[in-house]
């Protein structure tokens, strides 16, 4: 793994790219449902979400958002929720069929240029 992470020294942000062809992402009008299919079908914990085309990015979509936004559902809000035989939890209904897009999960996207050192990128990366 050391030898990995110093082997970003040489490269650059464009020669670990995904290529465009197997990029896995997702329209800003999927249903709820549609996106929970793709993250078990995919396995990746982010998706990139676009409006009409790859070229119109709007967001990453984190998985742990995602968890998080059906553990509010249940009541599920923090570790003493969970913990406290005595509270009692509510189930608000998740409409499965509403758009990704109204549902405020998206993260901003980073954009960096293609000649910037891949350990620099993983440096910022971890840094936001």
């Amino acid at each position: 793994m050391l030898k990995n992470v110093l082997g970003l020294r040489t490269n650059r942000v464009h020669n670990v790219m995904v290529p465009r062809a197997d990029i896995v992402a997702v329209s800003i009008d999927m249903t709820l449902g549609d996106l929970l299919r793709i993250f078990r079908e995919e396995g990746h914990s982010r998706i990139p979400v676009y409006h009409e085309t790859l070229d119109d990015p709007r967001g990453m979509l984190h998985i742990r958002d995602f968890i998080n936004l059906l553990a509010s559902s249940i009541g599920v809000d923090d570790a003493e929720a969970t913990a406290s035989a005595e509270n009692k939890t509510e189930v608000t209904p998740i409409d499965f069929d509403a758009p990704i897009g109204g549902m405020n999960l998206l993260k901003p996207v980073l954009f960096v240029p293609r000649s910037m050192p891949a350990l620099d990128l993983l440096i910022r990366m971890q840094a936001t």
